[in-house]
């Protein structure tokens, strides 16, 4: 293991203050410096939790926060939680206020001073790093994550984008060849040019029971056909069930086979086929954050060796927002909190993500599902960027499946495919 244990900064009083009233009222200064700080590091004990505060409302919105009541506001739930005391908020509100009673630091100034402390740091870690990779792993990713991220620290774009020209023309033009992930259903992805876009977050839209599961397990097992590193999240269904759909959809074998031990002939085809990697885990519904999602996909990629290149999460809806106590955010900005969080993954990552939500039950099943019959929140659907829809029927006894592309923000949208015999009893939405 590289080593972890550091020395503490070398930070007067006075700068710790400075840092921390920054880190608490300015996200400009926090994502260009503070969220690089380790709050373990610092010596004044309300330093340390205001920063921890600040931190995780980072993970919750994308940036840190610009008001000091909103760090106050989070340590009130943590309070609820038993993880602070009243005692512990007020010094951490004292320390905010004695900041702003001797005036406001000047954030330029301090990120002069921090930033080359904080990348000297990364810079002797990633030095550790490599030194344990040569003597044992020989994998050096994580030495390469500590230098890239040593230079971005304190760093701003000052790029003022694309102009008109053509480079503009080269732009556009690249479109066509991003890089897409299929969902293994040759007609759907043909009209969707092969599928998802990398750093897209994709969604299947579906009433009760009509396979938003069975989609998703059929979109991970198609995937590690093509030989990438999948992470499946299940918050609906117990683990070994998703491992059997995602087996029987690989090999094409009836799922109850598997569920009645009968494997031979499954694992025989597997162990002949070169495949991807798959990491399945059962979440508890609801308790689970985005936050623990991606430090579960970080301890696979470490375990692994390898970056994560499709994370299905089974499903969106079931994602809790870290708590929180009495000032609860309502089910719409939680909504908001999990969808963006998801794609957020997705996006910085430049990553594939997967997972579906819970439709309304349609008076006329004539009618195919569209976005507005999303169930409870709307920025679920908003904020991605391929929207499934799953529409279900029976034709003489036989079950069938119609797909509607209600969004697809880089491609064509607004059609339908299908129907066709859904293929569920081989763990597969229809068969491939």
């Amino acid at each position: 293991m590289i080593p972890t244990k550091q020395d503490p900064y070398q930070f007067g009083s006075e700068f710790e203050r400075a840092i921390v009233a920054l880190a608490c009222t300015n996200p400009r200064f926090f994502g260009r410096v503070g969220m690089d700080v380790d709050p373990e590091l610092l010596k004044n004990e309300a330093a340390k939790i205001a920063l921890r505060a600040c931190r995780a409302i980072n993970n919750d919105l994308g940036h840190g926060p610009d008001k000091a009541l909103f760090v106050i506001q989070r340590l009130r739930r943590w309070m609820d939680d038993g993880k602070v005391t009243i005692e512990q908020i007020k010094k951490v509100a004292d320390l905010i206020d004695s900041a702003e009673d001797a005036g406001m630091p000047d954030p330029e100034a301090v990120i002069v001073e921090l930033a080359p402390i904080l990348q000297q740091r990364l810079r002797d870690q990633a030095v550790k790093s490599a030194i344990h990779s040569f003597g044992q792993s020989g994998d050096l990713r994580k030495t390469i994550e500590l230098e890239e991220k040593a230079q971005r620290v304190g760093q701003v774009d000052t790029s003022v984008g694309t102009m008109l020209g053509n480079e503009s023309w080269t732009e556009v033009a690249s479109l066509k060849d991003l890089e897409r992930l299929r969902l293994g259903i040759t007609e759907l992805d043909s009209e969707l040019d092969g599928g998802l876009q990398r750093g897209g977050l994709g969604i299947l839209l579906g009433a009760s029971n009509d396979g938003k599961s069975m989609g998703l397990s059929h979109i991970a097992s198609v995937n590690v056909l093509d030989g990438l590193f999948v992470g499946y999240a299940t918050l609906e269904l117990p683990r070994p069930i998703v491992l059997a759909r995602i087996k029987a959809a690989m090999t094409n074998t009836p799922i109850n086979a598997l569920l009645q031990g009968d494997m031979v002939q499954a694992r025989k085809l597997l162990s002949g086929m070169s495949v991807g990697k798959l990491c399945v885990q059962d979440f508890t519904p609801y308790a689970t954050s985005i936050e623990d999602l991606k430090e579960w996909v970080s301890r696979a990629e470490d375990l692994v060796k390898h970056e994560m290149d499709l994370l299905v999460i089974d499903y969106g809806d079931k994602v809790g927002v870290r708590k929180k106590g009495k000032d609860s955010e309502s089910g719409y900005t939680e909504a908001r909190v999990v969808f963006e969080g998801m794609r957020i993954w997705a996006h910085d990552r430049k990553k594939f993500c997967w997972t579906a939500s819970q439709a309304t039950r349609q008076k006329d099943k004539r009618k195919l599902l569209d976005l507005n019959d999303t169930a409870d929140s709307m920025h679920k659907v908003r904020v991605a960027d391929l929207v499934v829809t799953l529409n279900v029927s029976d034709t003489d006894g036989q079950q069938m499946i119609q797909l509607y592309v209600a969004k697809h923000r880089t491609g064509k949208s607004k059609f339908a495919i299908g129907p066709y015999p859904t293929a569920y009893d081989v763990g597969q939405l229809v068969s491939v």
